[in-house]
């Protein structure tokens, strides 16, 4: 009996199948590793390009800053000013860049730059004679500290010669306008003249700390007096700033700020004393005091302090205590001497008569 032979199906084998499943892992782990290599690479390159674009970045911010060097050596100064803010726009820590920013925009305004397209015009030759003479003019006034003398003669050259050393003639303005400003506060009791002439030195270069300083305490002595007699707790406030600083800065009044600030404690220590704040009343006459006796105010002062610190009266059992501390010994009470009854003499019985 002839047995016929079936052939294996090697689809269907149990042995291939594991072989199938391994090359398929093998596979997904193959794309991976690719997958993986071609990221690294392009964070890597990612890396690099922005390296290169910052680098790229730092070298124009430095030819910038050189270019802005040259504008500045060569007068151009609102072409200076845009690279300087470019510069600062992109890195606002480059070094230098903030300073010479500063540098540029004080020359702007003591020399500004003329327009790209000036329109031409026909000015007559200034007569140079006589702007030498009114500049050595005003350099005798500036040595003699004459203010008004030397902005009148600065106004006639402007005039005579508008662009004669027009640098060195902005910064005489400003001098003569700075220290006319600071002598009409200090010496003339002119502040509001003070405080516009320190405005219109300003327009020629900023304010030294010292000349600022002293504008600050005029505006705020100035800020005060608006308040005097009307609310004098706002004038304490203004010039008790003032007085500790400048107590003799003075306006055309001739109150000095300390003689405003111990006037205004007066007053607000009557307004206190007055709505029964007796506490507070008190110390601000008795500041007041310190900086002026005042027989008015001294007699406020004691009756704000007797009523804020009333007198307290003794209980029948308070021990009494001596003048240099202590208390007294005990008193024994007084002891009566005994007196003897009277003794009456006594009388010899009557003698029986016989």
């Amino acid at each position: 009996m002839n047995e016929t032979t079936q052939p294996h199906n090697v689809t269907d084998g149990g042995s291939s199948r594991p072989a199938r499943r391994g090359f398929r892992i093998g596979l997904l782990i193959l794309l991976f590793l690719v997958v993986l290599g071609a990221l690294c690479g392009g964070g890597t390159g990612i890396l690099a390009r922005q390296h290169a674009e910052a680098t790229q970045v730092a070298r124009s911010l430095d030819e910038q800053f050189t270019l802005s060097q040259e504008d500045v050596a060569e007068g151009r100064y609102e072409i200076a000013r845009q690279r300087l803010e470019y510069i600062l726009g992109e890195a606002p820590n480059y070094p230098g860049a903030q300073a010479m920013l500063a540098d540029v925009i004080v020359k702007q305004q003591i020399s500004p730059t003329p327009s790209d397209t000036p329109t031409p015009s026909i000015t007559p030759t200034p007569d140079l004679g006589q702007a030498d003479a009114l500049f050595a003019q005003v350099e005798d006034h500036l040595a003699a500290s004459d203010w008004d003398a030397a902005l009148s003669t600065l106004d006639k050259l402007r005039v005579a010669a508008p662009t004669y050393k027009a640098a060195v003639v902005d910064g005489m303005y400003y001098i003569s306008l700075r220290n006319r400003g600071v002598d009409k506060m200090l010496k003339q009791n002119n502040l509001e003249g003070g405080i516009k002439d320190l405005g219109l030195a300003e327009r020629f270069g900023p304010l030294d700390g010292l000349a600022s300083g002293y504008r600050t305490f005029a505006e705020t002595y100035v800020r005060g007096a608006s308040f005097w007699d009307t609310d004098w707790q706002k004038a304490v406030f203004y010039f008790g700033q003032v007085a500790p600083y400048l107590p003799y800065l003075s306006d055309s009044s001739g109150f000095t700020a300390q003689e405003r600030y111990r006037l205004a404690l007066i007053g607000w220590g009557t307004s206190l004393f007055d709505k029964q704040k007796w506490c507070e009343a008190e110390d601000f006459l008795t500041e007041a005091l310190q900086l002026g006796d005042d027989a008015k105010a001294r007699r406020l002062r004691n009756d704000a302090r007797d009523k804020c610190h009333p007198p307290t009266t003794a209980g029948p059992t308070d021990t009494p205590t001596l003048e240099g501390g202590g208390t007294p010994p005990p008193t024994e009470p007084p002891t009566e001497t005994p007196t003897e009854p009277p003794t009456e003499t006594p009388t010899e019985p009557p003698t029986p008569t016989p």
